[in-house]
């Protein structure tokens, strides 16, 4: 049952209330049979409304908590999307603008730009001599076992 159908119900309720009302203080002499009828319906009347608006409850309460998931995931997506802002890409990790102390990169290029997930890169070993002039590190993601990234130090 829906919101104005329930308010519908209670007002015609009060409605019948008020009509008896009106015939008991203008008659002496009211059959009680239509005095009985007319409070059975107003009580089926309210229990209509009463069952409408608990519906109507489970249906807010329901509502409620879909708001209160799409608020926590849009959140976190707001967190992610300022996250991604500060990051900067040297072509082979991810750091943190100006800084290259530990705790602010590297981080796998790949699981960011795939899944949105900052992966600290695994440190394996230094002075590394690859094709590029210059000295390296070695780092490994640990959710790409198989990839090894080398990255120039500065």
């Amino acid at each position: 049952m829906s919101l104005p159908t329930a308010l519908g119900a209670l007002k015609t309720a009060a409605d019948l209330s008020v009509q008896l009302r009106n015939l008991l203080k203008q008659s002496d002499q009211l059959p009680v049979n239509e005095v009985l009828a007319r409070i059975i319906e107003m009580q089926e009347l309210i229990a209509d409304g009463r069952s409408a608006l608990i519906d109507l409850q489970d249906e807010l309460v329901t509502k409620n908590g879909q708001i209160e998931t799409l608020s926590l995931e849009l959140r976190e997506l707001r967190d992610k999307s300022r996250l991604g802002e500060k990051l900067v890409s040297d072509g082979c990790a991810y750091w943190f603008p100006d800084k290259r102390e530990p705790g602010d990169g590297p981080f796998c290029l790949a699981c960011w730009d795939a899944d949105g997930k900052l992966v600290r890169l695994r440190f394996l070993a230094e002075d590394i001599w690859v094709d590029s002039p210059g000295r390296s590190r070695l780092y490994k993601c640990e959710i790409h076992k198989d990839s090894r990234i080398y990255i120039p130090c500065k």
